[in-house]
C-alpha cells in the first residue's frame, strides 16, 4: 500500500491509491482472497484514522493541518505523475 509523506514528516496511508480502494472492496466482498499483508494494511488504516480522531495532541487545528497536508501531497503527487506521463508521450 502506498503511503504519502506530508510536510511535517509524518507518513499516512494514501487513500487515493488503487491499493487502498482494492483493499476496501476485498474486505467487503472477497474475504477469502485476503492475505496477511491485507490485514496489516487494514490495521494501518484503522490506526491512522484512530490517531487522527483520538490522539490527545491533535487539536481541531492540528487535524485540519494533517488533512490539508494529506490532500496537498495527493494533489502534488498526481501533478507529478501527469507531468511524467506527458514526457513519455
Amino acid at each position: 500500500m502506498e503511503r504519502i509523506k506530508i510536510e511535517d514528516g509524518t507518513r499516512w496511508p494514501d487513500p487515493s491509491g488503487d491499493d487502498f480502494q482494492a483493499l476496501a472492496w476485498r474486505l467487503r466482498h472477497s474475504q477469502d482472497s485476503l492475505k496477511n499483508c491485507c490485514f496489516f494494511n487494514a490495521a494501518e488504516i484503522i490506526e491512522a484514522y484512530s490517531n487522527l480522531i483520538l490522539h490527545p495532541a491533535f487539536t481541531l487545528k492540528k487535524v485540519q493541518e494533517k488533512v490539508s497536508g494529506i490532500r496537498k501531497a495527493i494533489k502534488d503527487n498526481q501533478s507529478v505523475q501527469a507531468t511524467a506521463k506527458g514526457r513519455r508521450a
